[in-house]
Order: C-alpha cells, then sequence, then structure tokens
C-alpha cells in the first residue's frame, strides 16, 4: 500500500509539472494585423503615378498589441501620361483619416487581431486636361467619387478547439458616385455595405464596396480543407481595366480606400 501511494505521489507531481511547462494553446499562430486610409495607382501608355499607404500602421506579434494612426488632411494629384503629354489626372482629397491595430495576443483560449479604418470625407476625381482655349467650358469630370463618415474593420479570430472565424464590415454616412464613365448617372449608397457590393461595373471599370478576399492553406489531418489565414477588406475599390480618352489613349489603375488585414498564421 506503501508503495502504490508513493507511486502516485509522484506521479501527481509529473503531471503537474507536465501543466506548468506546457506551451501556449496557439504557441504556433502568429498574430499580425494592418490597416491604411488608401492608396493608387494610375498607368498609360508605360507611365505610372503612385499614392503610397497614406497613415499605415501595422504590427505583427504574439504579444498583445495595440497601434494607431491618424492624417487629418491628404491631398494628392496624380498625372496621366501618355507619349508625353499630360492627358488628365486623378485627384484625391481626405480628411480625418485614423488607423487602428490590435491584438490580445496569444496566452488565453481564443486568440483575435483586428485592423479598422475610419475616413471623415473623401473626393476622388478622374478628369482630362483642360482646354487651352479659354473659351471652351472645361469637360465634366470623367469620375467623380465622394463620400463622408467611411468606416472599417476586419476580424480574425480563433478558438479552441482551434475553430476560425474572419469577419469585415464597411459603413458609409454618404456616397455619391457620378460622371461620364458610369454612363452620366448619379449612384448613391448610405449604411453598412454587405460583403462584396458591387455598386458599379463595366468592362472599363468596377467599384465595390466593402470588398473582401480570404487566404489560407489546404490541410490534410487527416480530412483535407480549407483552412483561412488572412483576410483583407476594403471599404471602397475602384478598378479601372482599360478606360480610352480622346486619342485612343487608353488608362488602368486602382484606388484602394480604408484598406484593412487581419492575419493569424
Amino acid at each position: 500500500m506503501k508503495i502504490v501511494e508513493i507511486r502516485s505521489a509522484i506521479l501527481a507531481i509529473a503531471v503537474a509539472g507536465l501543466v506548468a511547462v506546457a506551451p501556449p494553446a496557439f504557441a504556433q499562430v502568429v498574430p499580425g494585423s494592418l490597416a491604411y486610409g488608401l492608396s493608387g495607382v494610375v498607368a498609360s501608355a508605360g507611365s505610372a503615378a503612385r499614392i503610397s499607404a497614406v497613415a499605415a500602421v501595422g504590427a505583427t506579434s504574439q504579444k498583445a498589441f495595440s497601434r494607431h494612426s491618424s492624417v487629418p488632411l491628404f491631398s494628392e494629384s496624380l498625372g496621366i501620361v501618355s507619349s508625353g503629354n499630360l492627358i488628365g489626372s486623378l485627384a484625391v482629397v481626405t480628411s480625418g483619416i485614423a488607423t487602428h491595430v490590435s491584438s490580445n495576443g496569444i496566452a488565453s483560449t481564443t486568440v483575435q487581431t483586428e485592423a479598422d479604418t475610419a475616413i471623415a470625407s473623401l473626393s476622388i476625381t478622374l478628369s482630362l486636361v483642360p482646354p487651352t482655349d479659354a473659351t471652351q467650358p472645361p469637360a465634366a469630370p470623367l469620375l467623380s467619387l465622394t463620400a463622408t463618415g467611411i468606416t472599417a474593420q476586419v476580424t480574425d479570430t480563433q478558438s479552441l478547439p482551434l475553430t476560425t472565424q474572419q469577419t469585415g464590415t464597411a459603413s458609409f454616412g454618404s456616397l455619391t458616385l457620378s460622371g461620364s464613365m458610369v454612363g452620366s448617372q448619379t449612384l448613391t449608397f448610405q449604411g453598412a455595405a454587405p460583403a462584396n457590393t458591387v455598386l458599379y461595373d463595366d468592362p472599363n471599370m468596377t467599384v465595390t464596396l466593402n470588398q473582401q478576399d480570404v487566404t489560407g492553406v489546404i490541410e490534410c489531418t487527416p480530412t483535407c480543407q480549407f483552412v483561412p489565414q488572412k483576410m483583407t477588406a476594403d471599404a471602397i475599390l475602384v478598378e479601372m481595366y482599360r478606360k480610352t480618352f480622346v486619342g485612343k489613349k487608353v488608362v488602368t489603375g486602382n484606388v484602394y480606400v480604408a484598406q484593412d488585414e487581419a492575419t493569424l498564421q
């Protein structure tokens, strides 16, 4: 009886030691997140102009983190050049960009990382160069997109027993899209946008609200299945495929507004 009791005590101590040194449940998971207010590029005849990510903030760590960035006012005009001639411009003006990323780390039974962006106001205008003849009125914008009260967020959450969930939201106080590139009509939107809401689409251009993309890996343990690891979302994505200007000049480009990314991998 005494031998059994001694062996039981030794076993209890060994188990307690294993519990004390056991690695965290998410020891292999590295949370990361990234957010920025806007970026863009336009190209024509081999010439390209870019807006680098504005108010970008990001972090990758197994420890908890929370980081912010802000830009009160941003204004940029990208010249569209073809054969050495300035044929148009893409002008962007924003106010009140605020970006934020955070994670609770890997210490608990649920690990979460998120990114969010807010923009007070946004104006995007694509237009031709005004005529040199002062007697002619300037051409109306090819594209005009204005919005207020933009908020967006993505969240990636993993809970025991290793179930993963990604969510992405985008909301607008108001949004208006007009110009000859959308058939000289005026399109409006207000409120929360469901995932991948196509506001306008034709062979030349697509404008998507709350555009979402989830990437991951295929794991076979033993059944093969897709395991999501990263979610990226844009509150507004403008994709210009082949817009032909006067004189058969072609312009392509993308504008990303309020892009957020959350990763657990």
